[in-house]
């Protein structure tokens, strides 16, 4: 039996408390010179299919973080999931300074019925280096064990320079011998140029010669124009000769906007050239100046020229939206949630508010509960979500008790946040 756990716009149930051991290290260290990997090995023994027992099997890093589930029937492997434990690490400041991620790329059965890890760790720690400022200098990516990564295509530093006033005016990609990457497909360095009152008007891509060097669609310079109330009127991208790009992701060849008496942005457009217009979006806002609906008018040729969107809100912040279509049927609606699913045990407890976390989107943990239904650890599945995810998720299981309620052997559930 599948028990899922729905929790809408907040809502309450139960409380108990339950213990919670985490099997991160999420306190406030010092930079470390050293660290500790993932050995792609397993602890525990395959069972033997003579004996034909049935169950899961769990094995665990030298971390003790779990990040492998095997399940049997009658001494044959019928199914298993690989787990990919991440870690995340804050200075006094709650600045970033480490990411760890433990890939574990596979295993495979030898002959003799041993499992042996098929890859080692890549790309499996991050560095952040701040200034006292706060400012983030560097981003450094190592691939082993205190070894910057050496790769012709991928930085192994990322580096971040600044003016007097804190504004970014460089960003460079450097190999681990801390010179431009050359052959990068994209930039090797860009520069940000601002104007008196501090507005960005102008962005410049350059390869590792110097040269203005273009994205895949040709843009190697953004230009930007503000109104008297600072607000950005129009961006162009442009190519390397001052012509217009293409389409990028950095958005259409040239956008406008327009705004209201509040400096509320009332309408928006894209452009591929002067005179050819992609589409255009209309924003409407309530009496306390929340973004209501969104519409969307495309090129009357365009296959999707129409679509309308309703932002709901609880406390100010947007818990939920509405999808309209042209006869103004509803086509689509969702709300943010927090969803628990864990075989054969029901979940009680009071959750918190997923309404209060300050990033969007959707990611999922997997968690373990020992044989009395405590949770004892969790591991990021998808989406690296940031040191707020982390917290709520720890918040959140802290405070379940799941309770067995039929003779599942099952100790692993899941649990997924959706923020809208």
């Amino acid at each position: 039996m599948k028990y899922i756990f729905f929790i809408l716009l907040g809502l309450s149930f139960y409380h108990t408390n339950a213990q919670f051991a985490s099997s991160y290290s999420n306190g406030q260290p010092d930079i470390k010179t050293e660290f500790p990997y993932n050995k792609a090995v397993v602890k525990g023994k395959r069972p033997n299919a003579k004996e034909k027992k049935s169950g899961k099997y769990k094995y665990f890093n030298e971390l003790g973080e779990l990040i492998r589930i095997e399940t049997y029937k009658k001494g044959e492997l019928i199914s298993y999931k690989t787990i990919r434990p991440q870690a995340y690490y804050y200075d006094k400041d709650s600045n970033l300074i480490e990411f760890h991620r433990y890939d574990v790329f596979g295993f495979c059965a030898s002959s003799s019925g041993d499992f042996f890890g098929t890859g080692g760790p890549k790309d499996c720690i991050e560095k952040y280096i701040y200034d006292k400022k706060g400012n983030l200098l560097e981003e450094q990516f190592f691939s082993k064990k205190n070894q910057l990564l050496n790769d012709p295509y991928n930085p192994a530093i990322i580096k971040y320079e600044y003016n007097s006033k804190g504004k970014l005016i460089k960003k460079s990609q450097l190999n681990d011998r801390r010179e431009l990457l050359e052959d990068i497909v994209e930039m090797a360095y860009t520069t940000y140029i601002y104007d008196s009152l501090g507005n960005l008007i102008e962005t410049n891509s350059y390869n590792s010669k110097g040269e203005l060097s273009g994205s895949f669609y040709g843009a190697s310079t953004i230009k930007r124009i503000y109104d008297n109330d600072n607000n950005m009127v129009e961006k162009r991208l442009l190519k390397p000769d001052g012509s217009l790009a293409g389409l990028d992701m950095a958005g259409a060849p040239i956008e406008k906007y327009r705004y209201n008496e509040k400096n509320l942005e009332i309408y928006s457009s894209g452009w591929t050239s002067e005179t050819n217009k992609l589409g255009h979006f209309i924003l409407e806002y309530g009496s306390d100046d929340l973004l209501k609906y969104r519409t969307y008018y495309g090129a009357k040729d365009s296959v999707n020229y129409f679509s309308k969107t309703e932002y709901i809100y609880k406390d100010g912040v947007v818990v939920g939206k509405k999808s309209y279509d042209k006869s103004g049927e509803i086509k689509s609606e969702n709300y943010s949630k927090i969803e628990i699913e864990i075989e054969g045990w029901e979940v009680e407890g009071n959750l918190p508010d997923i309404n209060k976390l300050d990033a969007f989107g959707t990611i999922e943990f997997v968690f373990q509960v020992d044989v009395e239904g405590n949770v004892i650890g969790y591991s990021l599945t998808k989406r690296a979500g940031g040191k707020s995810y982390m917290d709520f998720c720890q918040d959140t299981l802290n405070n379940l008790k799941f309770r067995r309620i039929d003779d599942s052997e099952n100790l692993t559930g899941k649990i997924t946040f959706n923020k809208i």
